[in-house]
């Protein structure tokens, strides 16, 4: 059988398109190739994230 591409985009590729791909992979993964995508980086995004990382 062959699968059926599957491509997810969001804007700023933050988290939207990330989930959306992991929950298809689990239930789908059998049906389609999946992917995901977004039009570019949201580097605001990453900063505060690297901001509140947990530090010893």
């Amino acid at each position: 059988m062959n699968k059926v591409n599957l491509l997810f985009v969001c804007s700023e590729n933050s988290a939207s398109s990330q989930m959306a791909e992991a929950l298809a992979r689990h239930f789908y993964a059998e049906q389609f190739d999946i992917s995901s995508t977004g039009d570019f980086a949201d580097t605001r995004q990453l900063l505060k994230s690297s901001l509140e990382f947990p530090r010893p």
